[in-house]
């Protein structure tokens, strides 16, 4: 989970939901059966990305009123050191 002004951006499955803080989720962004379930999820500024199992990341810009994709639709693997799935936090 992630929290970012007045959302809450949370893993469920192969997608993350994009919540109000009282948990009504108002948007889901979904990842390809494929790509595996989504493992890590960090929001900086007004960008949030997402690692599933299967080492894709994907980006999106969470700064208006729904979340728009931000660099490759199908998104990008990744492999750091040997290992995949990993994700950078900002600071």
């Amino acid at each position: 989970m992630a929290i970012a002004d007045q959302s809450v951006f949370r893993a469920a499955g192969g997608t993350v939901q994009i919540c109000n803080l009282q948990g009504v989720v108002r948007q889901s962004l979904a990842f390809e059966e494929a790509h595996g379930s989504v493992e890590h999820v960090d929001v900086c500024g007004e960008f949030l990305a997402a690692v599933t199992r299967g080492g894709f990341l994907k980006m999106w810009r969470v700064g208006g009123r729904e979340a728009r994709p931000h660099g490759p639709a199908a998104g990008r693997m990744v492999e750091v050191g040997g290992a995949s799935c990993s994700v950078v936090s900002c600071v």
